[in-house]
């Protein structure tokens, strides 16, 4: 199966939801919605980890079953396989791109579809696919990334061991954050910004609004569906807000909540720049790219 191929392993959204969708907003809004009312359908499994024997069986990079009814849909999988579902399914041009990237500069990553790190680094170069858009002027539809420690290297394209970064679907309007209501520790931005966002996480996130973070994390759960029994990692797919800060419009800190005295605003690590771009950034799908 080659890791460039979502479109083909995906031959029909009818064939997991009851109606194809126009847009990956629309296509994560239909599954995220369901699991609010069943959060024990969605489990986080890292590519390489706890998903490796679903992945090994099948080559998706989500599963994504069942029905709209009580028993469906199901989700197993980690950020960037998530963001590379939604996208190869509506997308497939652009996931295609990003896919051929990997398998030119990373043959030997241990994942088969485009971890984070990789859609960060294919953004930061400028990758045709993708235009980068301010973090205040991000829109339903566009993608967040950072990458992480050596995995945002500006001098090297091998990959380390470790968090690689992170990847989520942005779903609403940012909002402009109040300094003075920051409870987490460690900001060092004079700006920072609230994104409502839809991903794959093991990570509480700030809940507010029309996108409230309903998923389990108190233990980890199986998935009978999909046909794995061992436990994975708690969470899932859902709805949440993260925060993203910086100075000067340079964005190099996240925070999962923000409103949260136990949650702490993390510093993009490593070489934060790539071609003088931050670590963190916002990529809005080329409108009409053709590959």
């Amino acid at each position: 199966m080659s890791a460039s191929q979502p479109a083909q392993i995906f031959p029909s959204l009818a064939d997991y939801l009851p109606a194809a969708a126009t847009s990956m907003t629309a296509l994560a809004a239909q599954i995220a919605d369901a699991l609010k009312a069943a959060p024990q359908n969605t489990v986080y499994s890292y590519c390489t980890q706890g998903g490796a024997p679903y992945v090994a069986a099948t080559g998706r990079p989500a599963w994504v079953g069942g029905n709209m009814g009580p028993a469906g849909p199901y989700t197993r999988t980690d950020c960037s396989g998530w963001v590379s579902y939604l996208l190869g399914m509506v997308l497939p041009q652009a996931y295609e791109a990003v896919a051929g990237f990997r398998a030119q500069h990373f043959p030997t990553d241990p994942c088969p579809w485009p971890r984070a790190y990789i859609y960060y680094r294919y953004g930061a170069v400028g990758g045709p696919a993708f235009q980068q858009v301010a973090i205040g002027d991000l829109q339903p539809g566009d993608i967040v990334a950072y990458a992480l420690g050596g995995y945002a290297s500006a001098t090297s394209f091998q990959p380390e061991k470790g968090d690689t970064g992170h990847i989520m679907l942005v779903v609403g309007t940012p909002v402009r954050m109040d300094l003075s209501k920051n409870r987490a520790a460690g900001l060092t931005g004079s700006e920072a910004w609230l994104v409502p966002v839809c991903d794959s996480s093991s990570v509480p996130h700030l809940s507010m609004g029309d996108f409230t973070d309903s998923r389990d994390y108190e233990a980890a759960t199986e998935c009978p569906p999909c046909g794995i029994t061992n436990p994975d990692h708690p969470g899932g797919v859902g709805y949440g807000w993260l925060g993203i800060a910086g100075s000067n419009g340079v964005f190099d800190q996240f925070c999962f909540d923000p409103g949260s005295p136990h949650f702490n605003w993390n510093t993009v690590t490593g070489d934060t720049t790539r071609n003088n771009q931050p670590a963190l950034i916002g990529l809005r799908p080329t409108p009409g790219f053709a590959g």
